[in-house]
């Protein structure tokens, strides 16, 4: 047999049995396609240090939807909705999880972002202004000390 023919005729019998993969084709779409994948994303924060009581802003990056965000320590902050939390001074990891993706992908996970939370804010002068305080109570003026 000559090359040609051979050629022919090795085409023309993937023709007729529908290109199976031997052939270089498919089975005529039995081959499902694999499912879509989940793309790496990390949550942002706009504050990523806050005192306690105060709150930073998170946010996800486009195409993410209906997931959750949460604290890896709630004792140092809390997240609700997109709102993290101060609770108590410390360090902990705001990250996402059940997230889907505009390309169909279900169950993804987003990184995290560190949020540093710093004790209250107070004041040194608050000593000074709470002893003259009691001082004008009991009757002293504040020129007068004890």
């Amino acid at each position: 047999m000559k090359k040609p023919t051979f050629l022919l005729l090795f085409l023309l019998l993937c023709a007729a049995a529908g290109f199976f993969s031997a052939c270089g084709g498919t089975t005529g779409g039995d081959i499902n396609p694999p499912p879509p994948s989940c793309p790496t994303g990390a949550v942002t924060l706009n504050a990523t240090t806050i005192a306690v009581g105060g709150t930073s802003t998170v946010s996800v990056p486009a195409g993410f939807t209906g997931g959750n965000l949460s604290s890896s320590n709630s004792g140092v902050a809390t997240v609700s909705g997109t709102t993290a939390t101060g609770v108590a001074a410390g360090s902990t990891t705001i990250s996402g999880s059940g997230w889907t993706y505009s390309n169909g992908a279900t169950g993804c996970d987003l990184n995290g972002a560190v949020l540093n939370v710093t004790p209250p804010f107070q004041s040194p002068l608050r000593p000074l202004i709470q002893f003259q305080l009691r001082s004008v109570r009991e009757g002293q003026s504040s020129s007068k000390r004890p």
